[in-house]
C-alpha cells in the first residue's frame, strides 16, 4: 500500500499515535506527506519495481 498519500499519511499518523508499529512504501514519495510522516517516527521505504517489457 502506498504510504505517502492523502488518506494513508493520516491514518498512518493515527496508527502510529495508538502504539502500532506502522511503516510502508511508495514510489512517489511526496515532500509534504515524507515530513509529517518522518516527523511522527514512520519508516519510509522507497519501493523498486522492475518494469518489464513483453511481445504479443
Amino acid at each position: 500500500m502506498g504510504l505517502c498519500g492523502s488518506g494513508a499519511t493520516p491514518i498512518a499518523i493515527i496508527a502510529k499515535n495508538n502504539e502500532f508499529d506502522v511503516s510502508g512504501y511508495d514510489l512517489n514519495i511526496s515532500i509534504y506527506y515524507k515530513d509529517a510522516l518522518i516527523k511522527n517516527n514512520i519508516e519510509i521505504l522507497k519501493l523498486l519495481v522492475l518494469k518489464l517489457g513483453y511481445s504479443k
